[in-house]
């Protein structure tokens, strides 16, 4: 069973979505990450921070790297993050979204840059959200890497914490990130936001952003 066949009959199954689901290319159920320390992202500005409605590309090269190395997401609750790799240029974008739609422009331009199908292979991630809410989003996605040939070979849904990722340029890999430069303790990563406050919090930050989250405030359980 592939992959996506794999993933696609789990979120048909019954309680899909009520606990932290993750599921790797390489050997299906892998439960633990490796970290990186926030002080290591920070130096020399190696680091690019998105935020909700953001997106941010880095180009890894042999000899070094070339404007910022890693991509990270910090603080994510109900939001979710895609990163796609291109393998052969070591080529790397990540966006951080509420809305999907809003996003998918952004993932189309960075695909245009490489043309020629016979020299790009495209590795995707997909982390985020929390438990109870709505799955369906994740088909939109999955549909939209499909159609664009693009692999998924990792995905980390749902759960009661709050998470801190960052992508590597170098090898497109997702490490959780230590702010404090040590292992969080049990439940020090617990999530303390509800949706509505999470959906208040972002209009109020972004109101020029019409993230079209008026049926998420409406209904907990089915952020868009």
């Amino acid at each position: 069973m592939s992959f996506e066949s794999r993933l696609r009959a789990d979120m048909a199954a019954s309680g899909f979505g009520s606990q932290q689901y993750f599921l790797t290319f390489k050997d299906y159920l892998r439960l633990k990450r490796n970290h990186v320390s926030k002080a290591k992202l920070d130096v020399k500005g190696a680091t690019l921070f998105n935020e909700i409605g953001g997106f941010g590309e880095a180009l890894y090269k042999d000899d070094g790297y070339y404007g910022v190395k890693y991509v990270a997401q910090v603080g994510m609750t109900y939001d979710m993050m895609l990163s796609i790799y291109e393998v052969s240029t070591h080529s790397l974008f990540a966006c951080r979204f509420f809305d999907w739609p809003g996003m998918e422009a952004h993932c189309a331009a960075f695909l245009s840059k490489f043309r020629d199908p016979k020299n790009r292979h495209f590795e995707a991630r997909i982390i985020g959200m929390q438990n109870g809410q709505d799955a369906s989003v994740l088909v939109r996605i999955m549909d939209f890497l499909k159609a664009n040939g693009i692999i998924l070979n990792e995905v980390d849904l749902f759960g009661t914490d709050v998470r801190h990722i960052a992508i590597d340029a170098k090898t497109g890999m997702s490490y959780n990130v230590l702010l404090e430069d040590r292992l969080n303790k049990p439940g020090e990563l617990a999530n303390k936001t509800t949706m509505e406050e999470f959906v208040a919090a972002l209009k109020a930050g972004r109101p020029k952003q019409q993230v079209q989250t008026e049926r998420a405030a409406e209904s907990p359980a089915a952020p868009r």
